[in-house]
């Protein structure tokens, strides 16, 4: 999964914190990330294991307190993960 906050970072906003959530997963939160202004851009890449299809959701914390959403949905070939 590769994310990736397109706005511009200021110092008065910027993305703080970002969550990957596989709804169907039976620990649905598979990663969280946090960034600083410093940091220059809010971008990561991180892979997850999923336990079906299923919508994977990002969700954004901004400094200013809004939560961006995006979401995709993801089909798993049926031996992906060795089940």
């Amino acid at each position: 999964v590769k994310v990736k906050i397109t706005l511009p970072i200021t110092e008065q906003d910027w993305c703080e914190e970002m969550m990957v959530v596989a709804e169907l997963n039976p620990i649905p939160l598979a990663c969280r990330i946090k960034f600083f202004a410093e940091t220059g851009s809010a971008e990561a890449a991180v892979r997850i294991r999923l336990s079906q299809s299923q919508n994977v959701h990002v969700l954004a914390r901004m400094k200013s307190g809004a939560v961006l959403q995006g979401r995709q949905m993801v089909t798993v070939a049926a031996s992906g993960c060795g089940m």
